[in-house]
């Protein structure tokens, strides 16, 4: 969708409300605020392009450098667990999970 027919679409916005934490920070000027964060994104494209988002069914490729080899390495010392809910979480090899006493 252009960027016009974005702000068309979004029509006149009086107050935009933001979550930061348990308070929420309200902006009275939300059509200054839009337009803003709007012009911020198209500088944003200018710099690095367009978004860009690769075929989701494609394998995943692993170029099998220094970068991957450390991540594997960190990552060795790591074991999977699947709680009862289903959730899965990560645990020290060397570590006992304190239900497991």
């Amino acid at each position: 969708m252009p960027l016009a027919a974005f702000r068309r679409k979004l029509g006149k916005v009086t107050h935009t409300r933001f979550s930061c934490g348990e308070g929420v920070l309200m902006m009275t000027s939300g059509e200054k605020f839009v337009d803003k964060l709007m012009h911020a994104t198209e500088k944003f494209q200018t710099v690095f392009g367009p978004a860009d988002q690769g075929d989701m069914d494609s394998p995943v490729v692993h170029r099998h450098d220094d970068f991957e080899d450390s991540s594997d390495e960190q990552l060795s010392h790591f074991e999977e667990r699947t709680d009862s809910d289903g959730h899965h979480y990560a645990v020290r090899k060397d570590e006992e999970p304190a239900g497991e006493h």
